[in-house]
C-alpha cells in the first residue's frame, strides 16, 4: 500500500479531521490539501477504469445482443453519467 492507494487516503483524511478537532488547524489544512490531491488522482483513474468496462460492456451486447445485458448496461450508464457530472 503506498500513497496513491484509497486506505491511505482514507487515513489521512481521518488524521486530518483528528487535527483540526484538536486545534491543530495548520497541520489539517495541509493534510486536507494532500488528501485532495490524491482523491483527485484517484477518481480519475476510477473513472477511466469504469469507463473502460462500459465500453467492453457495450461490445459484448454488440455482439452477442441480449435484453438483460442492455438493460444492466443502460443502469450503469446512468450512474457513470452522473458521477462525470458531479466530478465536472
Amino acid at each position: 500500500m503506498g500513497k496513491k492507494h484509497a486506505d491511505f487516503w482514507a487515513a489521512l483524511l481521518n488524521l486530518a479531521v483528528l487535527y483540526n478537532k484538536m486545534g491543530e488547524f495548520n497541520k489539517s489544512e495541509s493534510l486536507y490539501l494532500e488528501t485532495k490531491a490524491i482523491y483527485e488522482k484517484l477518481m480519475i483513474k476510477i473513472v477511466k477504469h469504469f469507463k473502460n468496462y462500459l465500453n467492453n460492456l457495450e461490445d459484448c451486447i454488440l455482439i452477442n445482443f441480449n435484453m438483460t445485458k442492455l438493460k444492466f448496461y443502460s443502469e450503469l450508464k446512468v450512474i457513470y453519467d452522473k458521477a462525470i457530472s458531479e466530478i465536472t
